[in-house]
């Protein structure tokens, strides 16, 4: 037990010949690779070496652990899950900060994979080792559009957060939404030190470089002059105004939110309130601001078949079933509409009968590509009454428990 103990005392330390005089010596000329256990270090893995994946970032389970790190950090979590034990995902903007997490290079060493943590090693079996990327163009699928959006911007009282960290801050929210936010809904904080705390939740047909694009031109707004306790922008309408103005239905929200005395608690309600609140936006009243929303050139995702295309399917079945196409992670009813084939206005109106469907787009789900109704996907019972078997696969992730079917046996893989 003592030995083990010692074990993962060393792994849990930076990476150095003295640390890890036991193991294999490496050249002088190759850099040294810094390993993170959350237990002995303050701060996270650093971005540069985690992957898209947050669910790969390190793990916090509250706010006042993640606040030790006095450096600019970004994290995630499921806001609409109690704050009360979060499962926060985070890592350090840093280039300094640790490039591997201790626990799974000392699976290496136990699986004989190597005794010395090389960068190879690192990009074969713990992500990337560049800059976190999910879309090379940040289409996703869809077809870029010019649109416009009306932005309400408040704020209110003054803040204790230098500049300098609420400018940090800002910045790296910003480069998260311009390089290396998801396609689909995304939602990402960031902080700097304990005072400066500001988030944003982008729907899935938002291009997300004009996401950054509002970030960086409010944030001028916020340091210039006093800076303020609190500032939230938000769209306030779910109908973008373009040449297909019958995407009204297309998740364009936008929600941002800006605490910098420190409150990490008004920046998660805020935007757990916003996402709820489909069509409605948060009440802002009692917060100085404009007292109309300013319309905001935005680019939007859209279908990239036209309107006046037709496209030649199969003849529906007898029960006028429509050909469908199954929602995956990250898809967004943009990427959706041009799998399908149709246009933007054309999925809107197949799919007219379920409320709020592009803000509530979850994988597993199922859309209509033309006119009719859904199929029925729901696992059947077996000849004998027994109940359909599915074999949770590691993609599925926590999706597969949200679907309510009311014969089935899930078996872990």
């Amino acid at each position: 037990m003592r030995a083990t103990a010692v074990v993962a005392l060393a792994l849990a330390l930076p990476y150095t010949k003295a640390s890890y005089g036991a193991f294999q010596q490496r050249n002088d000329a190759e850099p040294e690779v810094q390993l993170h256990n959350v237990q002995l270090q303050d701060c996270p893995l650093a971005c540069d070496y985690a992957t898209s994946d947050t669910s790969t970032w390190t793990t916090y389970h509250s706010f006042d652990e993640l606040a030790l790190c006095n450096d600019t950090v970004l994290f995630t979590f499921n806001v609409q899950i109690s704050t009360v034990n979060p499962n926060i995902k985070a890592c350090l903007t840093s280039r300094s900060g640790p490039q591997m997490q201790a626990g799974a290079f000392y699976g290496l060493l136990q699986n004989n994979v190597t005794s010395t943590p090389s960068p190879d090693i690192i990009h074969e079996f713990g992500g990337s080792t560049g800059k976190m990327v999910t879309s090379q163009d940040g289409f996703c699928g869809a077809s870029p559009q010019n649109s416009t959006l009306e932005v309400e911007t408040r704020w209110s009282g003054q803040g204790c957060a230098s500049v300098d960290k609420v400018s940090a801050a800002l910045l790296q929210l910003e480069e998260y939404f311009r390089s290396s936010a998801s396609c689909g809904r995304d939602l990402m904080f960031a902080r700097s030190s304990v005072d400066a705390v500001v988030g944003a939740f982008a729907g899935g047909d938002l291009l997300k470089s004009s996401v950054a694009d509002l970030i960086d031109t409010h944030s001028k707004s916020i340091i210039e002059g006093t800076i303020p306790a609190q500032y939230v922008m938000q769209t306030t309408d779910t109908a973008p105004q373009n040449d297909n103005t019958t995407q009204a239905h297309f998740d364009t929200r936008l929600g941002f939110f800006a605490d910098l005395t420190g409150n990490v608690s008004s920046v998660t309600d805020f935007l757990a309130k916003y996402i709820n609140n489909v069509g409605k936006g948060v009440d802002l009243q009692g917060m100085e601001g404009e007292e109309v929303p300013v319309r905001t050139p935005v680019t939007i995702l859209g279908s990239s078949v036209a309107s006046n295309v037709t496209i030649v399917s199969r003849p529906l079945e007898p029960r006028a079933l429509c050909q469908d196409t199954e929602v995956i992670k990250d898809d967004s009813c943009a990427s959706l509409a041009s799998r399908c084939g149709i246009s933007g206005s054309d999925f809107t109106k197949y799919n007219s009968k379920r409320k709020d469907l592009c803000s509530t787009l979850k994988p597993k789900q199922y859309v209509c590509c033309n006119q009719g109704d859904l199929p029925d996907h729901t696992p059947q019972p077996g000849g004998d009454g027994t109940c359909f078997t599915y074999e949770v696969k590691a993609e599925d992730g926590k999706y597969i428990l949200e679907i309510t079917w009311a014969c089935i046996i899930l078996t872990l893989f």
